[in-house]
């Protein structure tokens, strides 16, 4: 059985949950080839392991693959619809094809019936994607995201190097890993970095500008986009992690893969009431309001190490590894409904 993820989201760019799925599929002996969005033709296929391979001429590697019913595409763009129907016709073959749902954008929705249409089986990452799609009678299962808890869990563990964007940053650091994307409630992040001139904390936001520009005068700490293995050295720093989340139909269906990290590491978390973190709300410091959020983040520095256990504990049980074994279960049910269909 082999996998395609057809070209999303390019491998290096931020590793997200397709990456973080297709390398754990691919340590469980399944071929996977995983196909970049930025197309280089003139690129042979990479090989990053004995089983994952990056494709960076997705029209030569699909006109040159078989696809039959052994062949599984992985989708988490609706928007692949069109495409993959074509390649089944094509191919004259049935594929599976599983539609995991991972977001709510506004400009997606158009192409959302016809995937369900399409797939064989729904993947959703979160409670309220998962109400939304058990109405289309196809199988739906809920996979949240997970930790990569190896990776993050080591800043408890070992004296990470010290950023050098953050080498003269003194006193506490309140941090945000993520895009920041029009779902980030800017004027919360303004009020913090402002309330911070007085607290005595920085706000640091590491990750890359995706249409929420921030005020030139607010007092924040914008690094980019950093490659994801030295992520773990800039969470080091974080005296307390935050999910300022505004409250809109895309953040309201999402849950943060962020959020597992941020776990993983043992720093307190403080967010916006979106309806994933509100079910971890023993473990998170949720705030309604921007008075409240300073707040929590003012109590959060104080007892940094209040629940600590408890959170690193929920991480490890959450790990990506625990998700694939229901990713895989997906898969060999797909199958086996599959099989069924055709004989």
């Amino acid at each position: 059985m082999k996998i395609i993820y057809p070209p999303t989201i390019d491998w290096d760019w931020m590793v997200q949950r397709p990456q973080q799925i297709c390398r754990r599929l691919a340590e469980r002996g399944l071929d996977v080839f995983y196909c970049n969005a930025t197309q280089r033709p003139w690129l042979p296929p990479e090989k990053l392991s004995q089983r994952l391979t990056i494709i960076h001429d997705f029209q030569k590697y699909i006109q040159a693959e078989s696809i039959d019913q052994d062949t599984v595409f992985w989708v988490s763009w609706p928007g692949h619809c069109e495409l993959i129907g074509r390649l089944c016709s094509a191919s004259g073959q049935k594929p599976i094809v599983i539609y995991d749902a991972v977001d709510d954008f506004p400009e997606w929705r158009k192409y959302v019936d016809a995937m369900v249409e399409l797939c064989d089986a729904i993947v959703t990452s979160s409670q309220p994607l998962y109400e939304r799609y058990v109405s289309y009678g196809k199988p739906v299962t809920l996979i949240r995201n997970g930790a990569d808890f190896a990776l993050f869990n080591q800043v408890t563990k070992a004296l990470m190097p010290v950023p050098k964007e953050l080498a003269a940053v003194d006193g506490p650091v309140v941090g945000f890993l993520g895009a920041l994307g029009p779902w980030i409630d800017v004027k919360l992040l303004t009020a913090l970095a402002e309330e911070g001139l007085h607290g005595g904390w920085k706000v640091v936001l590491v990750g890359p500008p995706f249409g929420a520009p921030l005020p030139r005068e607010a007092p924040i700490i914008s690094v980019g986009r950093k490659p994801y293995q030295v992520l773990p050295e800039y969470v080091a720093r974080f005296n307390a992690c935050i999910l300022p989340f505004a409250m809109t139909p895309t953040s309201i269906a999402s849950n943060p893969i962020k959020l597992y990290d941020y776990l993983a590491t043992g720093k307190p978390v403080i967010a916006t009431p979106i309806p994933e973190v509100l079910i971890l709300s023993h473990l998170v410091f949720v705030a309604e309001d921007a008075p409240g959020f300073i707040e929590l983040v003012r109590h959060a520095l104080r007892n940094p190490k209040d629940g600590m256990e408890q959170r690193i504990a929920f991480a490890r049980a959450n790990s990506w590894e625990s998700r694939v074994d229901q990713v895989v279960e997906v898969i060999r049910a797909s199958g086996m409904a599959k099989t069924r269909r055709i004989y």
